[in-house]
This record gives structure tokens, sequence and C-alpha cells, in this order.
């Protein structure tokens, strides 16, 4: 490959091509490779014994797999995938762009790589405040710094209550009859619970910040992305050298 410039997000959308082409290439000839009797190959006729005799045609399997023709196919198929991945490896050695939030720099001289992972871990830690709770509106909360974690402000009270069985009159008792009565639940406040409510979840603001300020670090770093790859490299030429020194070919 003749060596030129090229810009990085150029390099990897080419090299991103050439892999998903490369690699299927590659495995069908290697699965190929494998089987033996795609080597294999004859021609016979035949000559009947006596004059006048029955005739065959000719038997002829052709070869349907030449090993140098395969390795020359792997190799040229390889050349390719090597030359961009190499590209793109030597040129994130050189892309590299500084994280900047609003005006603050962050970390300076990140390589693209590095720009990558940071934007993986800092999706999965916004996805992980997003699913934090919050606290209950129903509840006035204010943060006890003693105990690192909200409480209510006032104390709650609810009443502890008792059941029991109590038996009522439904007819009074008359010279006939004797009287008519039935059980029902009597249900009696006999005392008071007193306490508060606590939570360790986030209160509804700070949750919010927490978000804005993850988004913007996202920004940041998306930015820091696209700068550093518009970082021009130069192409490389390894693959032909590399399966060249394999195959023995000057």
């Amino acid at each position: 490959m003749k060596a030129r410039k090229m810009k990085m997000c150029q390099v990897v959308a080419i090299e991103t091509d050439v892999k998903q082409r490369a690699k299927p290439a590659i495995t069908k000839i290697h699965r190929a490779t494998e089987k033996p009797e795609l080597y294999d190959g004859s021609s016979q006729t035949y000559d009947p014994t006596e004059e006048g005799g029955e005739t065959f045609p000719k038997k002829e399997v052709k070869v349907r797999l030449v090993g140098e023709e395969a390795l020359e196919s792997m190799a040229e198929t390889w050349n390719e995938f090597v030359d961009w991945t190499a590209t793109k490896d030597y040129g994130n050695t050189e892309a590299k762009a500084d994280v900047v939030v609003d005006g603050v720099t962050l970390v300076s001289g990140a390589p693209v790589p590095f720009i990558l992972f940071l934007e993986k871990q800092v999706t999965d830690f916004r996805t992980a405040i997003e699913k934090m709770p919050t606290l209950s509106e129903a509840e006035d909360w204010v943060y006890d710094e003693a105990l690192g974690y909200y409480r209510t402000r006032e104390p709650v009270k609810t009443h502890k209550t008792k059941t029991t069985k109590k038996a009522i009159v439904l007819y009074d008792a008359t010279p006939e009859h004797p009287a008519q009565t039935q059980l029902i639940d009597d249900v009696r406040t006999v005392g008071y619970w007193t306490g508060h409510k606590f939570s360790g979840a986030l209160s509804a603001p700070r949750k919010k910040a927490l978000l804005k300020r993850t988004n913007d670090l996202l920004a940041a770093l998306k930015v820091a992305r696209e700068e550093a790859n518009s970082t021009v490299t130069t192409t490389q030429d390894i693959g032909a050298k590399l399966f060249g020194f394999v195959l023995n070919q000057d």
C-alpha cells in the first residue's frame, strides 16, 4: 500500500470495513485448506482388452485447491487487514486530545483508545445513577451528619392496636326465646410508636446535578474523541513484508 496521509476517522472507517470483509474470507479459505480431498485430482482413460470391446469415457477429477494459491490468497487478504490495523494502531499513538469540561482540563493528552474506554465507563456510571431511587416526596427529610444519611425532620407517630372478641346482643331474651348474640372484633388503641424514618436514597436535586455533570463529561469525551480522530497519520505498509517473509518471497 502506497503511503499517504489520512485522518484517523477515515482510517478507522476503512479498517472496520476491511476487517468485516477479511475475517469471513480468511475463515473460508482456512476451512478449505483443512480438507485433503480438495487437493486431490486424477485422470484415467479406459482401454478394452479385446478389439471391439466396451469403451468408457475418460474419468477426471480436477484439483480444486492448490496449496500455494491458497497461501497466496490468504496472504493477500491478510496483507490489507494488517496494513489498515497497523495504520490505525500507529495513528492512535499520535492521536491525542484533552478532555475539557467548562474550561477545566480533566485529562491531558488522552489517546483515542483511552477516551473510548472512558466513554464506556462513564456511560455505565450514568446508568447506575439513573437507576438509583430518590427520597420520597411524601416526607420532610433532613440530612443527618452523624448518621451520614437522611431522616424525617419530625418524629413519626403511629398507633398500636389490639383486637379482641366482643359479644353483642342482637335480640334480647324473651319468655319464649333466649337472647341472640354475636362475636365481633373489638379493635382498641393500646399504645403509640414514636420514631423517625431513615433513607439512604439521593435527593432529587442531587441526582439531577449528578446526571448533568455526567452528561457534560460524556459530551467532553466525545468532543475529545472527534478532535483526536481528526489527527492526520501515515498509512502503513507492513503486511506484505510479514507474509512475504513467511512465504519466502523476495
